[in-house]
């Protein structure tokens, strides 16, 4: 049966220690004794020296106390570092952090996705604790930029008014529209314009009457020169 880890509070700062990170640095013999407590034995009655002197089980024994102390102290991690260190570096993160951020997300948002951390605050201490590689503290700080500037919650205000229907009807009608002038009374209506007193008609009707004077000039000439070709052949066969 897993044992379940309470959360301890720092002494020092006074912060909830809950994450793997924020846990004190143990020393060699802390580990030392963990590890012995693991395997149901005194540390005082460890066993100890050369393995090939011991017996099978002892040296057996030895084994998993080390392996264990060694797991804890030099476990690599990525760009060569140490568990130790990617620790070290994430516990001094959370210090860094607003406490505006909470760590832990409110309960109506624990109910509906049954999550408890906040990954908000998580990848902050990523960021901040240089435990990333670049290209991956790039797209942590992308994902952050989009809360706090294009997916930043707004805040709106909601009324609740009583009014009659046509009340209603006439300020949809000033949001929809948009009224040209303070007094509306003052303003003159729009006249119909009458047929044949438009700019459009005026236009119209000059343009029809330069291309009859300019079809009246084509025709008068073109009689012209119909005329002085009759004449020429007359003259011809007298």
């Amino acid at each position: 049966m897993a044992t379940t880890i309470e959360p301890e509070m720092c002494i020092k700062t006074g912060r909830l220690l809950t994450e793997w990170f924020e846990y004190p640095d143990y020393s060699y013999e802390q580990l030392e004794k963990m590890a012995c407590e693991k395997y149901g034995i005194d540390s005082k009655d460890r066993p100890r020296g050369n393995p090939l002197q011991l017996s099978p089980e002892d040296a057996d024994l030895q084994r998993k106390i080390n392996a264990f102390v060694a797991g804890k102290r030099r476990r690599k991690w990525r760009n060569g570092m140490s568990q130790h260190e990617v620790q070290h570096r994430m516990n001094e993160a959370t210090k860094m952090i607003d406490p505006t951020n909470y760590k832990f997300l409110p309960d109506n948002v624990r109910e509906r996705t049954g999550l408890e951390i906040n990954p908000l605050w998580m990848m902050e201490c990523l960021v901040r604790s240089g435990v990333l590689a670049p290209k991956e503290q790039v797209a942590a700080l992308k994902e952050l930029a989009q809360f706090t500037h294009s997916k930043a919650p707004s805040i709106s205000h909601s009324t609740t008014t009583h009014m009659k229907p046509e009340d209603w009807l006439l300020e949809l009608a000033k949001e929809e529209y948009k009224v040209i002038g303070e007094d509306i009374a003052m303003q003159q209506p729009m006249q119909p314009v009458e047929r044949g007193a438009g700019k459009t008609y005026e236009k119209r009707m000059a343009k029809r009457v330069a291309e009859t004077e300019a079809l009246i000039e084509y025709s008068q000439n073109e009689l012209a020169q119909l005329e002085g070709i009759i004449d020429a052949e007359w003259e011809d066969d007298d």
